[in-house]
């Protein structure tokens, strides 16, 4: 984990760092310490009241399955996931994201043995599926080294299988992730 993160930020660091130029014109190197390529590479969200920051994120699109995902790890554990199928601007609707418009999203709390998500069965007998309120919206998908920038809001469920407790919390976020492949 701490290679992947240190490759990233040395392949941010090598992006970012380096303006472009007119031909002709003196190229200037503009580095970028590791606080800074951190602090425009976060993600900020609440949960139920509390705020986390995650500077740990990185958003992944896989072609051959035509979804973006991004994991957002917590310095004291636990994390939260977004996935949607695409690589482009837009807003997503919680739901089945192996659905064009759709996106699902998860939250495991630091130090806890439960996790909340987007979906729930209410009834266990019928087994139909409800989908949070709220949605996913890309407002920038840039290349491969560039920033996915966003915002979200959901109702996250946790509850037992088939148990006759829901705890509903809210959640709301904003980010801007560097772009790590396609």
């Amino acid at each position: 984990m701490k290679k992947l993160k240190t490759l990233t930020m040395l392949m941010l660091v090598t992006l970012i760092g380096v303006t472009s130029c007119k031909k002709g014109e003196e190229v200037i190197d503009l580095p970028l310490s590791p606080d800074v390529i951190a602090d425009l590479n976060k993600i900020t969200f609440t949960v139920d009241g509390v705020q986390y920051v995650s500077k740990n994120a990185n958003v992944l699109y896989t072609k051959s399955i035509d979804k973006s995902n991004f994991l957002a790890h917590l310095p004291d554990g636990g994390g939260l996931g977004v996935t949607f199928k695409s690589n482009k601007t837009g807003s997503y609707k919680w739901g089945d994201n192996n659905k064009a418009g759709e996106a699902s999203i998860f939250f495991i709390p630091p130090g806890a043995a439960v996790d909340y998500n987007h979906s729930i069965v209410r009834n266990c007998q019928n087994g139909i599926v409800s989908f949070s309120p709220g949605q996913l919206k890309i407002t920038k998908f840039g290349a491969v080294g560039d920033f996915v920038e966003g915002e979200f809001s959901a109702t996250l469920y946790q509850r037992e299988f088939c148990g006759e407790q829901i705890v509903e919390v809210p959640v709301t976020g904003t980010f801007k992730l560097v772009n790590i492949g396609q």
